[in-house]
């Protein structure tokens, strides 16, 4: 997480899109440095706790290919400097 967090360099006024959120470990980074963030989380377990541990971030559950109009019109209001974190399962990331 830490390399991650030095790569993205969340801020105020950054978007991050978070996709496979888990339990928002990763989403309470980003809010923490004042970025806003959109976390994608396909269990409906993981995603309650998302919400709970990075309460600033916005939480879908579904998979990345069914919430891409909700992502793009998240990213399109917010505007700003964009940046993803994907940290897939083992399954990968959906191709279509």
């Amino acid at each position: 997480m830490h390399a991650a967090r030095q790569h993205l360099r969340p801020q105020p006024g950054a978007v991050v899109l978070d996709l496979y959120c888990g339990f928002g470990a990763s989403l309470r980074e980003w809010t923490d440095a004042g970025s806003a963030a959109l976390g994608v989380e396909l269990s409906g377990e993981a995603t309650e706790l998302a919400a709970l541990n990075a309460p600033r971030a916005t939480v879908l559950r579904g998979n990345c290919a069914q919430r891409l109009p909700q992502v793009r019109s998240w990213w399109r209001e917010r505007g700003g400097v964009g940046v993803a974190y994907v940290n897939p399962p083992r399954s990968g990331l959906e191709l279509r």
